[in-house]
């Protein structure tokens, strides 16, 4: 499980993010900064530029027992 310098941060455009999708990752692998948030009936999205230059969409910040999902890294320089 991931802890230490990963807390709970509201989700905005400007925050740099990581993504976590298997074991052995850590959220600085693979990284983006949000660019925009889009509201509709099921919910918030909110639009991820990677640091690679493909796109990605968070649905929710959730995290599993894993520590599978998104985390804040930080804000945008």
């Amino acid at each position: 499980m991931i802890r230490g310098k990963y807390k709970a941060t509201k989700v905005r455009v400007g925050l740099r993010v990581g993504v976590v999708c298997g074991p052995g990752e850590f959220p600085e692998h693979r990284t983006g900064t949000v660019v925009c948030q889009q509201t509709n009936r099921w919910g918030t999205q909110w639009e991820v530029e990677m640091d690679d230059g493909s796109r990605e969409w968070i649905s929710a910040m959730h995290t599993n027992e894993m520590g599978i999902g998104w985390y804040a890294i930080g804000e945008s320089k």
